[in-house]
């Protein structure tokens, strides 16, 4: 009878070397939380909508901020993306929704997907009303190509005059104002000024009236790894032995 081979307990050894090869751990890929500035863009609530602020009433609002992946070659999962929100009460967070889009000729293009919001987190910004409600939302996983450009869009699910949620996306300054965005990763990731909005009464994208600054974001991202050169050279040398105690046999 032939003993079962003594291999196994190789094969078993390199499938986990390749396991853990291939494994990453999500990390701040970029942030522009540090240039947080006092200003903030209403999403939901109501708002003049005429010059004399004679006449109230409710407009579709929707911003968008733009971000650059970096440039690892078989691109990144998306993990989380997170918004700063500068007032939000009356239930205006339930009514919020953040979806992701493709980027077509610097403005969003095709929806990719609806965001889930899965909490929030406080940050004091160190700044007058300084409280800054970080938003998270899970991007599912999504893979994200390298060196290519999405935007974040918030908008408000329903509108309701009665009863008006409210909800205010934070302000960046740009780099241009002593601001800008960190690039956590150090692998070329960015965040774009300005933000963008969109409204029923301007139906168009648009650069916002804050002087170039953007909506406060954060992305959470794995760089999806190449395959370990480590571990495709045991892989040979375990072939190699195997082949020759096949021949001795």
């Amino acid at each position: 009878m032939r003993r079962p081979s003594s291999f196994i307990p190789l094969w078993l050894t390199l499938a986990a070397c390749l396991s853990s090869a291939a494994t990453s751990h999500a990390a701040l890929a970029v942030s522009n939380i540090d240039a947080a500035n006092h200003g903030s863009a209403l999403v939901i609530g109501t708002n003049w909508r005429d010059p004399d602020q004679t006449q109230l009433g409710i407009i579709e609002v929707r911003w968008a901020t733009a971000f650059t992946t970096g440039t690892n070659s078989l691109g990144y999962t998306l993990d989380e993306i997170s918004v700063g929100m500068a007032a939000v009460w009356d239930g205006g967070i339930n009514s919020l929704v953040a979806k992701l889009y493709t980027d077509a000729s610097d403005e969003p293009g095709t929806l990719i997907m609806e965001l889930n919001r899965t909490g929030f987190t406080e940050i004091d910004t160190g700044l007058q009303d300084s409280q800054l409600s970080m938003e998270h939302y899970d991007a599912a996983g999504y893979t994200l190509a390298p060196a290519t450009t999405y935007w974040v869009e918030l908008s408000a699910a329903q509108l309701d005059f009665d009863q008006p949620d409210h909800a205010e996306w934070t302000m960046a300054r740009p780099a241009g104002n002593g601001g800008g965005f960190i690039d956590h990763s150090g692998e070329g990731w960015s965040i774009t000024d300005p933000a963008l909005t969109y409204t029923t009464d301007e139906p168009n994208w648009t650069s916002n009236a804050f002087v170039e600054e953007t909506g406060v974001l954060s992305i959470n991202a794995t760089a999806i790894p190449e395959p370990s050169m480590e571990a495709f050279t045991s892989l040979s040398a375990l072939v190699l032995l195997a082949c020759t105690a096949r021949r001795r046999r």
